[in-house]
């Protein structure tokens, strides 16, 4: 480090015009809606959109459903920015080719759900991963199938957001240097981590379930309940009698517990109440190695391998914000949005503290402006990290900072329609 810049080959592959003058020295803690945060600089506090960044007892608010009002049922919450999600009749029958798959241009929401088991078994061939563990292809088709129809029709945790965020962190594992830190074991179980990191998603957060006293929450003693739901799940499909769906059975002893360890710790890092440790950890690794004028990462550390498949597998939960097609951006953010108003209206409806940013969510501004907050708190502080370490990645930060700007023009517009054009994009 040489003052307040970084070494030059620090950012190799970068664009100048993609990099903020911030130091990550300057990291400090603050809350978004009840998440810790970490932050760099004063990003996030630039202007007047963010409105949702105290602490989320000082912010949550329940609404009393005035005299006449009708109850909001779950049909009417996709009113609410209907327009910016696409007609799915027009999804195409057809497998997108290698090249659409190595690409951080692609959008699983374009192919027809039939396809999307074939999306993941050619994922999974690409490393030739069938051979290294010894996985019988039918028996792992087996296994994928039963992911897919193992998601619950919801408009956002649903079997294309599985599909999607495979597909991100595939895109992380071509596309970038992070395969030269990971183990083929540790690939292996990001995948398929990533895959069903979501199974049985019930559309609702683990703060719902905690609150409502879930059967869920009460197995998992609170903590990350959708997150070890998943895990319990999936493990679950291995160890079915019914059907072989054990895709680990062809690995040796040391081998399967690893994955299942590695996969575990991945999945809990999807957690947003995990969000701020992990770019905190992430920091500090890449910060304590930088001043020491070595390499941003060193693989040779199996906490720091898995901490950075977290990185990759929160990043990749998460990455829709960041897509270079701000009309595929918003798509995905009218699906999340219509579950959060479901999840708001069953808080309301039974007393509870109605999360804040999920309430109030009845019109294009102020589903913008959520947005801004949530790229901002959450999504840029750990992209900016994962830059660092994985500089070919950049491309999600220009694409995130892109959409950032398109959700500000709705807000200024007052909700006028809006595009922008796509960046410009190198895969190579």
């Amino acid at each position: 480090k040489n003052g307040k810049k970084w070494n030059a080959h620090i950012y190799r592959g970068m664009k100048p015009s993609s990099l903020d003058d911030d130091d990550l020295s300057s990291a400090h803690h603050t809350k978004w809606c009840g998440h810790d945060c970490v932050i760099f600089g004063n990003e996030g506090f630039d202007d007047q959109v963010v409105e949702h960044h105290e602490n989320t007892n000082a912010t949550n608010r329940t609404r009393a459903i005035q005299d006449g009002e009708q109850e909001v049922v779950a049909e009417e919450q996709k009113n609410v920015c209907s327009h910016w999600r696409r007609d799915e009749s027009k999804r195409v029958d057809t497998l997108p080719t290698m090249d659409e798959l190595k690409s951080w241009e692609f959008d699983v929401l374009l192919y027809s759900e039939n396809n999307l088991y074939r999306m993941v078994e050619t994922m999974l061939e690409y490393f030739n991963l069938y051979h290294a563990f010894n996985i019988d292809p039918n028996v792992m088709k087996e296994f994928i199938q039963k992911v897919i129809g193992s998601h619950l029709m919801l408009d956002y945790h649903n079997c294309y957001h599985a599909v999607g965020a495979m597909q991100s962190t595939f895109a992380f594992l071509v596309l970038t240097d992070v395969r030269k830190f990971l183990q083929d074991r540790e690939v292996f179980a990001l995948l398929i981590g990533i895959f069903t990191h979501d199974v049985y998603h019930t559309g609702h957060n683990n703060d719902y379930h905690v609150k409502v006293k879930s059967d869920l929450a009460k197995k998992y003693k609170n903590e990350s309940v959708m997150e070890n739901h998943s895990i319990a799940k999936t493990i679950e499909m291995w160890r079915c009698s019914e059907i072989n769906m054990d895709i680990l059975s062809g690995c040796s002893d040391d081998d399967k517990r690893y994955i299942n360890k590695y996969f575990s710790e991945v999945i809990l890092y999807t957690d947003p109440s995990n969000h701020g440790s992990l770019v905190e950890n992430m920091t500090k690794v890449v910060t304590d190695r930088i001043n020491n004028g070595i390499i941003a990462f060193d693989s040779s550390k199996e906490e720091d391998r898995i901490l950075l498949g977290g990185m990759i597998a929160h990043a990749s939960d998460i990455s829709a914000t960041a897509h270079v097609h701000f009309e595929v951006a918003k798509d995905w953010t009218q699906r999340v949005t219509s579950e959060f108003r479901i999840q708001a209206n069953l808080e309301r409806n039974a007393g509870l503290v109605v999360t804040s940013y999920m309430d109030g969510l009845e019109s294009e501004v102020k589903v913008a402006k959520m947005q801004i907050d949530f790229c901002r708190f959450m999504v840029l502080p750990l992209i900016k990290v994962l830059v660092l370490i994985l500089p070919k990645a950049a491309v999600l930060q220009e694409g995130l900072l892109q959409n950032i700007e398109g959700y500000k023009n709705i807000v200024a517009t007052g909700g006028a329609s809006s595009s922008l054009g796509a960046l410009h994009i190198n895969n190579s």
